[in-house]
């Protein structure tokens, strides 16, 4: 019997259209799987976090003593953001991210703490999507993704609220990855234009991301294979000169972002000077941090929130082991370079880690485990592609499964230990103390936690600790001083304000709460002195102002005084006392309405403000002026 050729090719191609739509529609299902998988990993890890509170490392900064953060997401704020750098860096759409928490969970811890949560879990998704669809290896960018899900770390960018820059940064990054994979699919000017934005994003939200041009090219190379893969001969994919071009812009605005950080570092006194950090002992401390994250990788013990920097070059066996380390590395990677992966990967680590591995020192520590999380992803990416296609062996390959399925297992349970040390500022402190040596930073953190919890004594005891490591330590003094005032020895309190404010003239906080002791000492006119030097220093220091302000109105100086809590509420208008003071002095001046409105206003702030209730009825009702009782005695407020 006759076959009919075309039917039978007519059912050929639909059976192959069958099984390419039942491979893709499994493929799919794996991919929803995995990301079901790692959304449980990590929220298995971090849900903890939501039970953490505020610590006092960095997070007053940012976000609990900050009056434009705590005002929340206000045209203002937006405006204070773009305007001026903060801590040293230029991070605006972070510090509009802290706004935002403020506005919808207040301080309450929790809800900081889940947006944080869930910025890593898009992070980690985003990971996930990016890669299977660049390599199409569904498997190993599970793996890639599972690691930095849940590494121990990347506890600290997660669970440390202040660290919101580098998830933020982060989270335009794999964007910005997302937009490129498709850019260099099927091109377009808008797809490259989406890519550019997300970058500009990244940027401002953390400057780390400034090393994402050079992530491109990288991915050029492997896994997008845009400069032609190995077996293809010269000259098949494009030149590297013109995939360079490409990224022409990215370069512009990454060489922007290093010059507006390294201003904004130098404005705020965080480049430790050349003079004092020589080339030599920068360079070998750059060889010894990279080779230590690669040790905290493979065997993350002894995490610090703190690696201090010693002032010395790190020993000559310490130099040399980290040279020959990552010399054999290299060596190893250059000999497999058919494997793109691997190359790709090294360089990922080496490159991305660039930025912050130490080579310009700020402030005074080394380095810090969140600037591993997007330099670890390199370190993965090697892991996961390490070991060549092993199709034939399925046994073989069913053990590399269950080893990966262990490192993650391990990295879990690691993590879940780290993360709870985060719970608050004393159990991080302590860890830090724990398993570093002379850690004045730890030792200070800890002295202010047990501050915090009214243990004086203890907290003294600490502090002394720190400052006989590290005596030029302004902050150290700053937080001594607190614990003496708290402890009522005032001349210390004073000695150790005024040492503070010596070592750092832009320390502020510490002349204006010199004018607090030296008011409570009588030595009103001194008091005046150095809240004036509070504000040369900060001249939007909202307490120097009020309390400056109250020093003048008790003198009888009411002009002036009112110029001073005026500025002092446009600099923070949360402040009740304030209010009251500066409705004390316009009362006082025969100004009723203003008297009353700023009365309502200490009032709304602080509804149990009994003086102020009776201030406003004065204000609004018969016999106004009469009361002649004197403005609230002491300052309005020390900073600690």
């Amino acid at each position: 019997m006759p076959v009919d050729k075309s039917t039978s090719e007519s059912r050929g191609i639909a059976q192959s259209q069958t099984a390419g739509a039942l491979g893709e529609s499994r493929r799919r299902a794996i991919v929803y799987a995995v990301c079901a998988g790692l959304v449980f990993l990590t929220v298995a890890v971090f849900w903890q976090t939501r039970a953490f509170r505020f610590v006092n490392f960095d997070d007053t900064e940012y976000v609990t003593r900050n009056p434009h953060v705590l005002s929340g997401l206000t045209w203002e704020g937006i405006r204070w953001a773009f305007m001026h750098p903060h801590f040293g860096n230029w991070i605006p759409l972070t510090l509009m991210s802290h706004m935002l928490d403020c506005e919808l969970y207040g301080l309450d811890a929790a809800g900081h703490h889940s947006t944080n949560l869930q910025l890593h879990l898009l992070n980690t998704l985003l990971l996930f999507l990016f890669l299977s669809q660049a390599t199409g290896s569904v498997w190993r960018s599970a793996f890639v993704a599972a690691v930095f899900a849940v590494h121990p770390l990347h506890v600290e960018p997660v669970a440390w609220v202040s660290s919101r820059k580098d998830l933020l940064s982060t989270l335009f990054w794999m964007l910005a990855l997302l937009a490129y994979v498709a850019y260099a699919k099927r091109g377009g000017a808008g797809r490259y234009g989406l890519v550019l934005l997300c970058f500009v994003l990244g940027l401002l939200s953390k400057a780390m991301v400034v090393t994402l041009p050079f992530v491109l090219l990288l991915l050029d190379y492997w896994p997008l294979g845009r400069l032609g893969a190995p077996e293809e001969p010269a000259g098949a994919g494009r030149s590297l000169w013109r995939l360079s071009l490409e990224k022409v812009p990215f370069f512009i605005l990454s060489g922007a972002a290093v010059a507006i950080t390294f201003w904004t570092q130098q404005v705020s006194r965080f480049i430790v000077s050349s003079a004092m950090s020589p080339l030599s002992q920068r360079l070998a401390n750059v060889a010894v941090t990279y080779a230590a994250v690669l040790r905290r990788t493979l065997w993350p013990v002894g995490l610090s929130p703190f690696y201090p920097n010693p002032g010395h070059a790190p020993p000559a066996w310490q130099v040399v082991g980290a040279l020959a380390l990552l010399g054999f590395i290299s060596a190893a990677v250059y000999a497999l370079r058919r494997r793109r992966a691997l190359t790709v990967g090294w360089l990922w680590y080496i490159g991305a880690f660039a930025p912050a591995v130490g080579f310009v020192r700020i402030g005074s520590f080394i380095t810090a485990d969140r600037y591993t999380y997007i330099p670890l992803i390199g370190l993965a990416i090697m892991a996961a592609w390490a070991v060549p296609d092993l199709e034939p062996r399925p046994a073989r390959r069913k053990a590399l499964a269950l080893l990966g399925a262990a490192i993650i297992l391990t990295a879990t349970i690691c993590a879940l230990a780290q993360a709870r040390v985060w719970r608050d500022g004393r159990a991080l402190f302590a860890r830090a103390v724990a398993v570093t040596e002379n850690n004045y930073v730890a030792e200070d953190g800890l002295a202010v936690a047990l501050y915090e919890e009214g243990q004086y004594k203890e907290a003294l005891a600490h502090h002394e600790e720190a400052l006989q490591i590290a005596p030029g330590y302004a902050r150290g003094w700053f937080n001594c001083g607190n614990t003496q005032l708290a402890l009522g020895d005032l001349e210390k309190a004073a000695a150790s304000f005024a040492k503070a404010a010596q070592l750092d003239p832009s320390l502020a906080d510490a002349s204006n709460n010199l004018g607090n002791v030296l008011c409570d000492l009588g030595r009103h006119e001194q008091a005046a002195d150095a809240y004036r030097v509070a504000l040369r220093a900060d001249p939007r220091h909202a307490l120097a102002h009020a309390n400056l302000g109250q020093l003048l109105a008790e003198r009888g100086e009411a002009v002036q005084a009112e110029e001073h809590f005026a500025l002092s509420l446009a600099a923070d208008p949360r402040q009740p006392l304030t209010h009251y003071l500066l409705a004390r002095v316009l009362e006082q001046q025969g100004d009723l309405d203003g008297a009353a409105l700023h009365f309502g206003a200490a009032l709304e702030l602080d509804p149990h403000f009994t003086q102020a209730a009776e201030g406003l009825t004065r204000a609004r009702g018969p016999g106004v002026g009469q009361d002649e009782s004197p403005l609230a005695p002491g300052p309005v407020s020390s900073v600690r």
